[in-house]
């Protein structure tokens, strides 16, 4: 049964932790996740890790739609010995406790479950590309 409603489950679920502002509807959304994950595991469907990755991988903001240029005029700051740049993205991150939670829930449902992921890290190795390694 949960091979053939996997998708909308993980969809509702999706939809659910992104726009509902309800701490009790952001836990169970949460554990929806981790419960389809056991699943995905239990009935070896690597599909299914993918597409919560990327639900997740979208829950944090990181993945927009316009990547800002790798040369830019963000603010540089010096942290213990090391220059950071600020980026609005990195501000937006930072400021929003749902993004967190999500990038959590992201990598918890992926420790162990490495195996199962086929096409799910596509995005975040594009934005670890593209983001991280600015300076």
């Amino acid at each position: 049964m949960f091979k053939l409603v996997w998708e909308q489950v993980v969809s509702a679920t999706a939809i659910a932790f992104t726009t509902i502002d309800d701490d009790y509807i952001i836990e169970k959304a949460v554990s929806g996740f981790r419960q389809c994950a056991t699943l995905a595991s239990t009935f070896q469907l690597p599909e299914v890790f993918d597409f919560i990755v990327l639900s997740l991988s979208y829950a944090t903001g990181l993945l927009e739609d316009s990547v800002p240029p790798r040369t830019s005029s963000f603010p540089v700051v010096e942290v213990e010995g090391q220059s950071i740049t600020v980026s609005p993205l990195s501000v937006k991150f930072g400021t929003s406790l749902r993004a967190q939670l999500a990038a959590v829930v992201l990598f918890t449902i992926s420790n162990g479950n490495g195996n199962h992921l086929k096409d799910g890290w596509a995005p975040v190795r594009v934005l670890q590309r593209t983001h991280c390694c600015e300076a």
